[in-house]
């Protein structure tokens, strides 16, 4: 999806038209049918960032885009304090944000403004 060259280590196998959900035990024969039925043609290797993309995506009924903007924002709520007004700044953002919610506020602003 992103195009880029990984190690096999960051690679993980992907089903191109879903296997389905394993969530519960009546999930399981279902989803056993799938895999077992399931061709070389239906698999493709994604690194581990865009398949976590892909996989929510499907799972909330999104966009791509729209999953590759949610994930942004929750790996950018894992920073501390100092490091989110580093890529603020990193990023063009002049306001220096005294709190993570108002520096999580303008991350999703600068998001949403440069798509």
């Amino acid at each position: 999806m992103c195009g880029e060259v990984f190690p096999q280590s960051e690679l993980q196998v992907d089903h191109i038209e879903e296997a389905g959900r394993l969530s519960d035990w009546s999930d399981l024969e279902s989803f056993v049918r799938t895999l077992l039925g399931s061709t070389s043609d239906n698999y493709q290797l994604l690194c581990k960032n865009c398949h976590s993309i892909k996989s929510m995506a499907i799972r909330h009924g999104i966009s791509l885009e729209e999953a590759r903007r949610k994930k942004k924002i929750a790996d950018f709520k894992k920073l501390s304090l100092c490091a989110m007004i580093e890529e603020l700044e990193n990023l063009g953002v002049e306001e220096k944000p005294k709190t993570k919610k108002r520096s999580v506020e303008l991350y999703e602003s600068f998001l949403k403004e440069n798509k």
